[in-house]
């Protein structure tokens, strides 16, 4: 006699996970924990995985977001074929795509210690940006755009750093409060690295063509912190 409760993972997977595939053949479904934990159902299309040090990346385009968005294999939870079709082992699924890779590098010095001198600045951005748990394209850009600038503060040479592995350190960033707090008044009052963050942050605010209330109430509290 047939077990009818028994339903296999793949009938039930757009349930489950209340998302319908598209069945676009180039897509994959996935249950995704995100820098914070916060779990979230995804879609994503035309993966391309990257490894920088020990860790694997897919940069894929993200329906629930409609942008390209970059993520951490070992934050998803589960995941599955276009067709909804489980698959057990994302680690051994990614290792043996060789479609799908892109590029595999070890993460120069010199970008660790581009990303050291600008990690102040770039916390307190990430917590005004992250009011919604995201980082957009427009927010990247700014942020982004701030470290460059910083690197250049003082007229020393500033050490290269690679804007995509940039996007990695943005992306993994989950800095609250406290963080940006103790960032900001560690810069000096008037410093040009404090004046610089002024005009960022305000940049960050209104990158969506408009001024965002919830992250310039973030923004005037740090803001307080250098007066």
């Amino acid at each position: 006699m047939t077990d009818t409760t028994q339903t296999s993972m793949a009938q039930v997977a757009p349930q489950a996970l209340r998302i319908t595939p598209s069945g676009a053949r180039n897509a994959l479904l996935m249950e995704y924990a995100d820098a914070y934990g916060e779990i979230s159902e995804r879609e994503i299309h035309a993966p391309k995985i990257s490894r920088y040090g020990d860790t694997v990346y897919i940069d894929a385009w993200c329906t629930l977001r409609g942008a390209e968005r970059q993520f951490r294999a070992d934050r998803i939870l589960r995941l599955w074929d276009a067709g909804g079709t489980p698959i057990a082992d994302v680690n051994a699924y990614f290792e043996g795509r060789g479609d799908m890779w892109g590029r595999l590098f070890p993460i120069p010095d010199e970008h660790r210690r581009a990303m050291a001198r600008v990690r102040p600045g770039t916390l307190a951005l990430v917590w005004i940006a992250r009011t919604d748990s995201d980082v957009d394209a427009a927010e990247m850009a700014v942020i982004l755009d701030f470290m460059d600038a910083r690197l250049r503060i003082g007229g020393r040479e500033a050490p290269e750093f690679d804007r995509h592995l940039a996007r990695i350190t943005i992306d993994e960033a989950a800095p609250i409060k406290a963080h940006a707090v103790k960032a900001v008044t560690e810069m000096k009052k008037g410093s040009a690295q404090a004046l610089l963050l002024a005009d960022y942050s305000a940049r960050l605010v209104a990158s969506a063509g408009e001024s965002d209330p919830k992250k310039a109430g973030r923004r005037r509290q740090l803001m307080a912190l250098l007066e």
